[in-house]
């Protein structure tokens, strides 16, 4: 099985200190409303910029995954049956296996908002630190206890990841997972209590998700990680907060995640991980485990599995998710709240996220059998062109919610 290299690209290495143009090229304008099929004569009137065609169509074979079909004339393999992940008998289950969490964990957790997460006279969060950590941390009822940063993880596992699906759970173990990104899901969790807890708790939990997102962003700024190239988590993590800051919080968080949205971009354009190199490529940082301790360097964000194959396919299928959730907040934000957009529909030269089949397969050998089902995968650009001239493309919700944030810029 051949490892496929399909990253996301945001431009090359002799221009990374450059912005992609602000406004669409017209030959990109041509390409998406251009809806001939080989050498059909263009419509009577339409103009039609010469050689767009091997400007974008190609980028189709370029960077697809290389999935073999045995049907020609298919679209791809998207199975009928839903994952019903609203079904009452998940929502009452709290022993996820995605979200249990040794003691060590939870105290390193712990440990981390004790000695570091410190107000000052400016902090919103004023005079929260002290309510959140008095009490016995063993009492089970304790808004930090092992048992209550389970149901936060369960919680985001429930509520949240199928809107925002970036971290792949079939791999994910609380226990490997960088601080940082365990307390973004946490704070995400928090906020997303199921009534069933109790009017009490769910007030407590937001107010635990605000003092965590107030002090989580400048742990992630401090982190030796947040450099190019950054690590795929560090992306996970700063779009998490992004999302809570912007969707979930107070006026100050939100208004502080439109000032550092552009930050997290630079960052993906900056990283060899978005110029078409795997995180697993990028060559190692010797001050990883000195910065962060001996338990950081098996907490690389990354899968762990014997299968070093599907390791680059969960990170290469990651990274491409990474960078389509942070043009949708870009495109839907700009909407939204009136913020100006950074980043431009014809850089995302990607194939759309694979099927949710593959993406929650539990072995690598279940994705070969699966792919053996499947064709290439239609690329972004060429699922817009398709959905602006009212064709269907077949696709998940994630990606019907990528072509809409790209619709929505044409």
């Amino acid at each position: 099985m051949s490892m496929p290299g399909t990253m996301p690209v945001f431009g090359t290495d002799s221009v990374l200190s450059k912005s992609p143009f602000v406004t669409i090229p017209e030959d990109f304008v041509a390409y998406l409303f251009n809806t001939q099929q080989g050498d059909a004569s263009p419509i009577p009137g339409q103009m039609v910029a010469p050689g767009y065609a091997s400007n974008y169509g190609d980028y189709q074979s370029q960077y697809s995954v290389p999935y073999v079909g045995t049907d020609s004339n298919s679209l791809g393999y998207f199975p009928n049956g839903s994952n019903q992940v609203m079904a009452v008998t998940n929502l009452l289950d709290t022993n996820l296996p995605e979200a249990t969490i040794s003691e060590e964990k939870s105290q390193e957790i712990f440990d981390i908002i004790h000695t570091r997460f410190h107000e000052n006279d400016q902090a919103p969060a004023l005079r929260q630190r002290a309510n959140i950590l008095e009490g016995d941390r063993t009492d089970n009822n304790h808004m930090l206890s092992k048992r209550m940063m389970q149901a936060y993880i369960g919680s985001y596992w429930v509520h949240f990841n199928e809107q925002v699906p970036i971290l792949h759970k079939p791999t994910f173990s609380p226990d490997r997972t960088p601080n940082p990104l365990l307390l973004a899901m946490i704070t995400i969790g928090a906020a997303c209590l199921d009534k069933t807890h109790g009017q009490q708790v769910t007030k407590a939990g937001a107010q635990l998700s605000n003092f965590l997102a107030w002090h989580l962003r400048w742990e992630i700024f401090m982190d030796v990680n947040f450099r190019p190239p950054a690590k795929l988590w560090v992306f996970q993590t700063l779009l998490l907060l992004e999302l809570y800051e912007k969707m979930y919080s107070t006026r100050e968080l939100h208004e502080r995640a439109h000032i550092h949205h552009a930050t997290t971009i630079t960052l993906m354009r900056r990283g060899r991980s978005l110029i078409g190199k795997s995180t697993l490529d990028s060559p190692p940082n010797p001050r990883d485990d000195k910065a962060n301790g001996s338990r950081q360097s098996s907490t690389s964000g990354m899968a762990h599995t014997a299968d070093d194959w599907w390791n680059h396919w969960i990170t290469n299928e990651a990274t491409r998710r990474c960078a389509f959730t942070a043009f949708v907040i870009d495109s839907t934000h700009a909407t939204m709240f009136g913020h100006s957009t950074v980043m431009v529909t014809h850089e995302m030269r990607l194939p759309l996220p694979c099927d949710e089949s593959l993406w929650n397969a539990t072995s690598g050998p279940e994705v070969g059998r699966i792919e053996s089902n499947l064709i290439k995968p239609v690329s972004f650009l060429e699922g817009l062109k398709r959905t602006l001239s009212h064709q269907e493309v077949q696709t998940n919700a994630f990606g019907r919610t990528i072509l809409m944030a790209g619709a929505g810029r044409a």
